[in-house]
């Protein structure tokens, strides 16, 4: 029989559906409110686990488990410790129940700072009086334009669905690299500065831990192609005065979207007022985290999915070119 621990609360409808269409399975409840600690006995025979967290000391002790399943959008840190000491773990998470707005937010301020279209509100009384004012003799075509979304997840995968909808060239940039419905190519993110330089449009979906990580510092930024677009998604993350200013190491962007909760306002004299076209919005990006309804019916498709070894078809899948699928 398959042991099934679920670190999560449980309303008794989902446990019953559950043991109604899995007799075989032996589900074993542990209040994550509790933080209880798992028994060492529970976990030498468990196979299964459904938990926001997963220490070192509680992989050792689980020589069994071949599932992870993560009830919110974010596997960050499980995901790199299965790799590193377990890489024939199977991780998944809850996809964030609304990540579509981010797609369209991104895509419109990237066709706005393209076409010019922001310019035209801060001038519009003097454009329209002036008989002398032209547009551009040339608007540049989307199709010419190259996109390197640094960080696949929900929200970096709505952007590329987006972008590759307008047909913009695009790239992806995560650890490890591996196939993306959206990207034409992905590459690992020690390839960033090779990478940049070419890039017409950055757009970066901010980690769990960091907003600018190492593969988008100084020398990062100085290498970005002249006239490029930034855009930086910090998702529910606040950013300080020394990160924006981090900004100004930028090679002359075309514009930058900063969509992040401030947590002090930049002074009169700092140099983020010199650069061009900055766009600071209050964390619209962030995804809305999944309720207990969405959790429960993830689990319970993927579980399903795992029982009949569809590996392939469970949704969340992380870090899957690493993994080797288990056994059955």
């Amino acid at each position: 029989m398959t042991t099934v621990i679920l670190r999560a609360a449980l309303e008794i409808e989902d446990l019953s559906q559950l043991q109604a269409e899995f007799p075989r399975v032996d589900f074993v409840i542990s209040d994550p409110k509790k933080n209880a600690k798992i028994k060492p006995a529970l976990l030498a025979k468990a196979e299964v686990l459904m938990s926001a967290s997963l220490d070192s000391n509680e992989l050792a002790a689980a020589p069994r488990l071949r599932w992870v399943h993560v009830p919110i959008p974010s596997t960050e840190h499980i995901t790199s410790l299965a790799v590193s000491e377990k890489s024939n773990l199977l991780v998944t998470s809850t996809l964030s129940s609304n990540p579509g707005p981010a797609g369209a937010f991104v895509m419109g301020a990237i066709l706005s700072f393209i076409t010019g279209l922001h310019n035209y509100e801060h001038t519009r009384d003097t454009q329209i009086l002036d008989p002398t004012f032209k547009a551009p003799a040339r608007l540049p075509s989307v199709e010419e334009l190259q996109l390197l979304q640094i960080g696949l997840g929900p929200v970096g995968t709505e952007v590329t669905r987006h972008a590759q909808h307008f047909n913009l060239k695009v790239w992806g940039m995560q650890d490890p690299a591996s196939f993306h419905p959206y990207c034409r190519k992905v590459f690992p993110l020690e390839q960033a500065q090779a990478r940049l330089p070419a890039a017409d449009i950055v757009c970066l979906s901010a980690s769990e831990q960091h907003v600018f990580p190492p593969c988008l510092g100084d020398q990062e930024l100085s290498l970005t192609k002249k006239g490029a677009v930034i855009i930086l998604l910090c998702g529910d993350h606040s950013i300080s005065n020394y990160e924006l200013e981090h900004l100004c190491k930028a090679n002359n962007p075309r514009a930058i979207l900063v969509d992040a909760h401030l947590k002090d306002r930049p002074s009169a004299t700092s140099p983020v007022w010199t650069l061009p076209n900055l766009v600071l919005s209050p964390g619209v990006c962030t995804p809305v985290a999944p309720n207990k309804k969405t959790v429960m019916r993830s689990f319970h498709h993927n579980l399903r999915q795992f029982v009949h070894h569809n590996y392939c078809d469970m949704q969340g899948l992380q870090q899957t070119s690493l993994l080797r699928y288990p056994s059955s």
